[in-house]
């Protein structure tokens, strides 16, 4: 009797258990700036150099057994060409976000994909002002030369924020 006692018990903790993890999904959004550019003189709007190129090849390894729901990019080639290999890994389409709206773009992550995975490409300037908006607390500065960061933002469905700062593909570039 007590054995099926104990057996009931905790078959009861693991169900509220998993249920609880179920009810509290966490949202996570990873944000990268864009990878290294093409530098022409006069070009507003550069597409990826092949390191570049390397670096988004490397984000869409690292990011490969996580499931993605959504792809972002500013309306910039680089931001969309870093994003793209990953958005292919995972049969998406990369989505279009204006640079300049980080708040109003933060506010519609937090809101429209509660307990989904989203990967956001950026700018040195567009990045921190987003992580910013998610709710991240540590003050970030990107620099020219700042191109292998992976932010991790999750945000339980309480509103806490978890951050997390790693780092993928190729270092820096010196």
């Amino acid at each position: 009797m007590k054995s099926r006692l104990f057996v009931f018990l905790a078959a009861v903790v693991v169900a509220t258990t998993l249920l609880g993890t179920q009810l509290t999904a966490q949202t996570t959004i990873y944000v990268v700036r864009h990878g290294e550019k093409l530098v022409t003189p006069g070009e507003r709007n550069p597409a990826l150099s092949k390191s570049g190129e390397a670096r988004a090849k490397a984000l869409a390894r690292t990011l490969r057994s996580i499931e993605i729901n959504a792809c972002f990019s500013t309306q910039y080639k680089r931001t969309a060409l870093t994003v793209q290999p990953t958005a292919h890994v995972h049969g998406l389409k990369v989505k279009t976000y204006r640079a300049g709206q980080e708040a109003k773009f933060a506010k519609k992550l937090a809101k429209n994909f509660v307990g989904k995975r989203v990967l956001v490409s950026g700018h040195s300037n567009t990045v921190p002002a987003i992580l910013k908006h998610l709710g991240v607390e540590t003050k970030l500065t990107l620099g020219d030369k700042d191109y292998d960061n992976l932010f991790v933002v999750s945000i339980s469905k309480e509103g806490k924020v978890s951050f997390l700062h790693l780092h993928y593909g190729a270092k820096n570039p010196k």
